[in-house]
């Protein structure tokens, strides 16, 4: 028996929908990208500040998740003219995690925010991650490092009445972690312009999948109320 050719016309609207709402996405977001981004010289700089040439990975005044004892990175914070105050943490050395946090002085460079205080998670004596909140979007990010290894994007409830989704983005090659929060439902435009965290070394425990922001924006699910 023939399929009906109602049926077939519904199967090819679908393979239609399937394979130009990634290209049309695409595009908005190429769009939507060029004009959010910060110019090209800018971004280099900011590049420039978070891969040291004396770090093997990202980094900030020289502070290195992973490699930077705990005390020395204290030292370099009372001695950077970017930080305005080092709250006066102890430093455990039994295994457990203790943190370091400190507030900018408002000369530190333009990209990183002075409204929020910089952290250092310290486990063992050592720096194991660096927090940072910024004024880059998620754009910039792109633009700086090119498209993630693996992420995750999910609904939460937001603070206020307005639901939210936050997504994790994770570099392998340089142990760099991005982390933000944009309205639900997603747009291209809110996620591109979205305000990012970056968390340097480390991990925050969330489980990340390959990079798939075609198949995020297309199966987002429900906001969460």
């Amino acid at each position: 028996m023939c399929p009906k050719r109602g049926y077939n016309r519904s199967m090819a609207k679908m393979l239609i929908k399937a394979v130009s709402l990634p290209l049309v996405f695409l595009i908005v977001s190429i769009s939507v990208t060029h004009r959010l981004v910060h110019d090209d010289t800018a971004l280099f700089s900011i590049k420039a500040d978070l891969t040291d040439s004396q770090c093997a990975t990202p980094c900030i005044m020289g502070i290195q998740p992973g490699i930077t004892k705990a005390e020395d990175a204290v030292r370099i914070l009372h001695r950077s003219d970017w930080v305005l105050f080092v709250e006066n943490t102890p430093i455990r050395s039994d295994g457990d995690r203790s943190v370091i946090v400190w507030s900018w002085s408002g000369i530190q460079p333009s990209w990183i925010s002075s409204y929020s205080a910089g952290a250092l998670r310290v486990r063992d004596g050592m720096v194991s991650q660096i927090e940072l909140e910024t004024q880059l979007t998620f754009s910039d990010v792109w633009q700086m490092f090119d498209r993630p290894d693996r992420g995750v994007v999910w609904p939460r409830s937001a603070v206020a009445s307005t639901p939210q989704f936050i997504h994790f983005a994770y570099y392998d090659d340089f142990n760099l972690w991005v982390r933000m929060e944009t309205g639900c439902p997603m747009t291209p435009g809110q996620f591109w312009g979205a305000r990012v965290r970056l968390i340097l070394g480390g991990s925050p425990g969330v489980q990340l999948e390959p990079y798939d922001l075609p198949r995020w924006f297309l199966d987002q699910p429900e906001c969460a109320e």
